[in-house]
């Protein structure tokens, strides 16, 4: 719903804007409050926020007029959203952005909240993730100029239920954007096609990489079959998942030319290299999927209004953040973090790993806590069996359901030893402090270079961070460009 109260004259007019504003102040009151006591503060002051104004997400839709981008999907969200928040920001917009993956109506409040500037300023917006259930709950009062949809694939299913069902609701939600607005779509997902809406203004990105396919998919799949008639898919090839380029032979429907597409992909020294647009761009994370998020913030800052020269200087150098592939070093080790939280996103961080040469260490940090899902049964659609041949020294096992992956890791034949510490901080400590048996030591020093791999799902992935923030020293990558051969998870379709 509309709001013009803000913008309205007369007593009602002003006497909306003091509760729009009032609410604000109480929600930020309640937020020192918490951070004070050492909470985080992610959707309490929200809460309070919208329970004294109940128009207020619709206050703040008619605040920023089309100015607002919302992030959702399975994977990518984060790292996304925060792309085109960093983006905005190098170039003088004011942006109000969840970054800490607070993803649901509570924590979009609170980022407002906590964000808002009292004066509006010219260039200024709003970047919101928001988890596939909630998209539709937000759609109408916050009004977006652009929706990106970034993939789908199965992911705790204890609170969505089937994929059809997470599909359906987004697409509910595409059709209700204002019929100006830009629906950004992963055109290389057959499932995420089948959410574009008819009467809207849709564009669709993906890879034009023939280079990085892969003939044949070892992994579970989502959407084997055509969303719209049923028959199987057809695919020349696959980048990861279900997604590659597609056809359904029954009815015609094929993956569309992505615009925008990445092309020349290339692995380069801790990332990849690759062109958008024409422009140079190298990423910090050698895994592929983040080249999907590179191009959704690309087409949603230039839907925005900014031109290739403004972004060039950010496209040559682009950080991943927060626990997407971060790296630390610590006892002499590098320490790499990652989330993972579905069988798509866990199978790829396993390529990433396949990849690395002397990791000598993987954590598996499993939880079954409301914000991870209950239901952990899909570490067994997650291809583990990958790192078999890989000369995996130890796997560490860690987290609420610690024995369930251990049992998984037995069952994917690693010969590696097998170690449960249910702690997850304990455990990355005692994983850091072991010997690297058959890694490369440092000149002279005695300390072991084998990388150790942390794979954590939601619940954990903060706690660890900071504690590896406090204990250890976050790594950057030097500008060398290297072309190694491309791995078997990227060779050429034969």
């Amino acid at each position: 719903m509309i709001v013009p109260w803000m913008c309205a004259g007369g007593s009602a007019g002003v006497a909306r804007r003091w509760q729009f504003w009032a609410a604000l102040a109480a929600g930020r009151i309640v937020s020192r409050f918490l951070r004070v006591a050492g909470r985080k503060a992610t959707t309490l002051p929200g809460v309070v926020a919208m329970r004294l104004c109940p128009g207020f997400l619709a206050a703040v839709g008619d605040r920023f007029a089309g100015r607002v981008v919302l992030i959702t999907g399975t994977n990518g969200k984060t790292t996304t959203s925060n792309l085109v928040g960093t983006w905005l920001n190098d170039n003088g917009w004011q942006v109000v952005s969840n970054r800490l993956g607070a993803n649901l109506v509570q924590g979009i409040a609170t980022a407002v909240v906590e964000q808002l500037q009292r004066h509006r300023s010219y260039l200024e917006a709003a970047v919101f993730e928001v988890d596939e259930a909630t998209v539709e709950k937000v759609v109408e009062d916050l009004r977006p100029g652009v929706v990106v949809v970034t993939n789908f694939f199965r992911d705790q299913m204890d609170r969505y239920g089937e994929l059809d069902r997470v599909v359906d609701l987004v697409a509910g939600a595409l059709a209700r954007v204002p019929e100006g607005s830009l629906c950004l779509i992963n055109g290389d997902d057959p499932v995420a096609y089948r959410a574009a809406p008819h009467g809207r203004k849709v564009q669709f990105y993906g890879l034009e990489a023939p280079e990085w396919l892969e003939p044949r998919s070892r992994e579970v799949r989502d959407g084997k079959f055509c969303g719209f008639c049923g028959h199987p898919l057809s695919y020349a090839g696959f980048f990861y998942g279900q997604l590659g380029i597609w056809r359904c032979p029954g009815c015609g429907r094929e993956r569309p030319l992505p615009d925008p597409a990445a092309r020349h992909i290339r692995v380069a020294k801790g990332g990849l290299a690759f062109e958008v647009d024409g422009l140079p761009a190298r990423l910090d994370s050698p895994g592929l999927y983040n080249v999907y998020n590179v191009l959704a913030a690309y087409g949603a800052v230039r839907a925005l209004g900014l031109s290739q020269e403004q972004v060039q200087g950010a496209m040559a150098r682009i950080r991943t953040g927060l626990g997407r592939l971060e790296r630390f070093r610590l006892a002499g080790r590098p320490i790499v973090l990652a989330l993972v939280k579905n069988p798509a996103g866990l199978n790829e961080q396993l390529k990433v790993v396949e990849r690395t040469p002397e990791v000598t260490d993987v954590v598996l940090v499993l939880n079954d806590l409301y914000a991870d899902g209950t239901d952990v049964s899909w570490i067994w659609d997650a291809d583990l069996e990958r790192l078999k041949d890989k000369g995996i020294e130890r796997a560490w096992c860690a987290g609420t359901r610690a024995e369930d992956m251990a049992i998984r890791v037995r069952y994917a034949e690693w010969p590696a030893e097998i170690r449960v510490i249910r702690d997850p901080v304990a455990c990355v400590e005692a994983a850091s402090s072991s010997p690297a048996d058959r890694a490369v030591t440092r000149g002279g020093s005695g300390r072991p270079k084998g990388a150790v791999y942390v794979l954590t799902t939601y619940t954990s992935l903060y706690t660890l961070r900071d504690w590896l923030v406090r204990r250890g020293e976050e790594e950057h990558d030097d500008e060398t460009d290297h072309r190694p051969s491309v791995s078997r998870s990227a060779r050429s379709v034969q």
